[in-house]
Order: C-alpha cells, then sequence, then structure tokens
C-alpha cells in the first residue's frame, strides 16, 4: 500500500526455530518469530522497524511457544498506519490453545496495541493477504476476517458494533459517503451504516459462485432477464460509477467491465 506520504509499507514476518540434538537427545532450543513493519521511500530506501517480537530458549526438549501470523496494513489517516496480525497462543499452564486479532497502531507518535473481536485475521498462517481493513469517515476503522465485520475508533479504542454476515463469509469492498462501509456475501452487495443497518443493492443476485458478485443483466427490448455477470472484485471510479473484474470461464470471460451511474 501507499501512504499519503507516498511511502509504501508492507509487514514481514520472520520465523526461526532451531535445536541442538546430541546422541539423539534434544540438549537445547532456541525460537525467534517477529513481525516487521518495511516502508519503502520513494527515492528506494528501504527502512525496518520490528514491533512484534517473541524469544525463548532453554536446556532440554522444544518448549511450545506462541506464534505471530502477519497480516494488512492501511494508512490510518493520522500519518500513521495501522498493523494487523494474528497472535496464537500456545496453551501454556493449562491455558487453552487460542488465536486473538490484534491491531497495531503505528506512527510518529509511538505504537498503540488493541485487540479486536474477530479471532484471527486470515485463516491459516499461508493464507495471501487479503482486503480485510478499509477507513471510514473521521478515520474510522471497518474490519473484517470473513465471519464478522466490525466498526472500530482507534482514536477511541472502542468497538462500535458487530455483525455476521447473513449468508457465509463476507469481503469488505470499500466505505462510502455517508460513514458507511459496502460489502459482498453470497453473491449480493450490501451497505452497512454508521449504525450497523444492512440495506442490500437491488442490482446484485445470488450466484452459485458465493464468492463472485452476481450482477443483474436485462434485455430491455423484449423484457426479459440474461444470465447475471459473475464479478470476482468491484472498484469505483474517480469520475463516477464502477469497474468490474469479471469471472473466467465458465462463469464468464474474464474481461474488465465499466459500470457507468
Amino acid at each position: 500500500m501507499t501512504n499519503s506520504d507516498r511511502n509504501i509499507y508492507v509487514q514481514v514476518e520472520t520465523f526461526v526455530e532451531s535445536e541442538d540434538v546430541q546422541a539423539c537427545k534434544e540438549k537445547q532450543y532456541t525460537f525467534e518469530d517477529r513481525i516487521a513493519l518495511l516502508r519503502v521511500t520513494p527515492d528506494l530506501k528501504a527502512e525496518w522497524k520490528v514491533f512484534e517480537n517473541i524469544h525463548a530458549d532453554g536446556s532440554g526438549p522444544f518448549q511450545p511457544q506462541n506464534r505471530l501470523f502477519a497480516s494488512e496494513t492501511i494508512p490510518d489517516g493520522s500519518d500513521g498506519v495501522l498493523a494487523a496480525w494474528t497472535m496464537l497462543y500456545a496453551g501454556k499452564n493449562g491455558e487453552p490453545v487460542h488465536f486473538e486479532a490484534r491491531l497495531s497502531r503505528i506512527g510518529p507518535n509511538g505504537q498503540q496495541d488493541f485487540s479486536l473481536p474477530l479471532i484471527y485475521w486470515a485463516p491459516g498462517k499461508t493464507s495471501p493477504l487479503g482486503a480485510e481493513m478499509v477507513l471510514g469517515e473521521n478515520n474510522v476503522l471497518y474490519a473484517s476476517n470473513g465471519d464478522l465485520l466490525v466498526r472500530f475508533d482507534p482514536q477511541k479504542a472502542v468497538v462500535d458494533w458487530g455483525r455476521h454476515p447473513p449468508t457465509g463469509h463476507l469481503t469488505i469492498l470499500f466505505s462510502t459517503a455517508g460513514g458507511g462501509v459496502l460489502i459482498s456475501n453470497a453473491g449480493r452487495i450490501g451497505i452497512f451504516d454508521v449504525e450497523g443497518n444492512l440495506g442490500l443493492i437491488p442490482w446484485t443476485v445470488a450466484i452459485p459462485s458465493s464468492d463472485d458478485i452476481g450482477v443483474v443483466q436485462t434485455n430491455p427490448v423484449e423484457q426479459a432477464y440474461l444470465p447475471p455477470i459473475a464479478l470476482r472484485d468491484l472498484h469505483p471510479t474517480w469520475t463516477g460509477g464502477f469497474v468490474g473484474v469479471e469471472d473466467g470461464m465458465p462463469l464468464g470471460h474474464g474481461s474488465l467491465v465499466r459500470f457507468i451511474r
């Protein structure tokens, strides 16, 4: 992503685990897991900032350790960034193994850490980083792991509300005027307003591929419905309207589609 300062930011996780084994006996272990924020400036200079680190070492066999998983990074609207990451607690001292969705606000004034009620960000450590966060008006954050959508105010450190999708998983598309957020779910597009109320867009329809967006097509001459267009993604344009990415065969032709209001 590119921030307002024209820098590029991305999270990088580094994980190192080693054991010293002698005569088939584990003598010593070391463990290092860290997440760093890589910043690349317009003149191609790279800077690193480690903002979460777990280190452990000891004698004998390896002991289970907590793990870190990097996720998405976006601007915070105040000359900093919001970095989403997941903590996996290993279940020490009788504690059950569990995940926690964490959020770090990193900027000129230092670092603030928050926990969000999402359980985790990405479903697995090898999952690709997705569009999990978007800023709405007044720099309020909308965030989702597909199972739950939350509205979070980083300035007040308050979760305003959480909403589950009507069916299956939801995907954040972009924020809207008036402070809401546009999402897709089971082929339909909907708008959650600032109070958490959902309204569905009437020109979308559920289709067999639940990960796609179904756009209604009609034949104005015969006044009949045509098979819906299956979109993998939808983006607003600066001139109004939208640009959609059509799915490939057999659901579509893999083309770019422009919708004009």
